[in-house]
């Protein structure tokens, strides 16, 4: 087989691997902030926890998934962010763009073949969006807690869109894009050229913001040191950060990291403001 021939190949696999299923929807067109939420000219799939409020203002928490770059349906934190609503918090999960769930609803956009896809009008749309939410709960607080390309998300947000967020929770943040993709190493670590690299709009963070990086003591995809790198530039700013190494996990969002106790405590304490 000629190289053209394979890489011809290649490509087919890849978009059959990585494409969204053919009957997955994007319609916007009855956008009701609890299953749909638009976001500049994109529209959002969404999964939303509000329970029984008894606060007219509530805190709202985010979360957003990761690249999912195996292939399949990216609601992995539709039944977890359910634990996180109560009476004075609402808990949405957000699928990002171009990505789909379990039901086959997809958001508006692209994801690019799952890869290289954090680009700036795509945190533009989700910012617009998560505004739009907040103002929906007339919410008093928004907290972000994002996975992987979710981190990577939220963290653009923080600097692209200072004061918007008031805490966020960074799990396994591929925080400096062009240090992460030299320290993979790896066949197919090629650079990202098109994502937008949150290590570059740190000096625009608020000073009122608050993050909390987490990463697996054994994550070999975007490695403890570029979260521990992000926490350090993060304060030499001025910006309340700490690390939190989850023993034990690696990358994916299992079971050693979604029931590990700080993880779940770092999470209810951006959400309740705690210092």
């Amino acid at each position: 087989m000629s190289r053209r021939i394979a890489c011809a190949a290649w490509a087919i696999l890849a978009s059959l691997m990585f494409s969204a299923p053919a009957r997955a929807q994007s319609d916007c067109a009855a956008v009701d902030n609890t299953n749909r939420i638009s976001g500049r000219d994109l529209c959002f799939v969404i999964k939303s926890h509000a329970g029984k409020l008894a606060n007219s203002n509530p805190a709202l928490v985010v979360f957003l998934h990761g690249d999912t770059s195996s292939g399949g349906p990216s609601d992995y934190f539709y039944a977890y962010a359910e634990r996180f609503a109560d009476e004075s918090t609402v808990a949405v999960a957000m699928i990002r763009p171009g990505y789909y769930d379990g039901a086959r609803n997809q958001s508006g956009g692209s994801d690019l073949g799952r890869r290289d896809n954090y680009l700036p009008e795509y945190m533009d749309a989700t910012a617009s969006a998560l505004e739009a939410l907040k103002a929906h709960h007339k919410a008093k607080r928004l907290i972000m807690v994002g996975h992987s390309g979710g981190a990577a998300t939220t963290a653009n947000i923080l600097g692209r869109h200072p004061g918007l967020v008031d805490a966020a929770v960074l799990l396994g943040c591929p925080c400096n894009i062009v240090a992460w993709r030299n320290r993979r190493a790896s066949p197919g670590s090629s650079p990202w050229s098109r994502s937008m690299s949150p290590d570059t709009v740190i000096d625009r963070i608020a000073p009122t913001s608050s993050v909390v990086a987490a990463v697996g003591e054994r994550d070999t995809n975007t490695f403890p040191a570029l979260s521990r790198e992000y926490v350090e530039a993060l304060t030499a700013r001025g910006i309340k950060a700490r690390l939190l190494v989850i023993p034990g996990a690696g990358h994916d969002f299992d079971r050693s990291v979604r029931e590990n106790p700080e993880f779940i405590a770092a999470i209810r304490e951006a959400i309740a403001g705690a210092p």
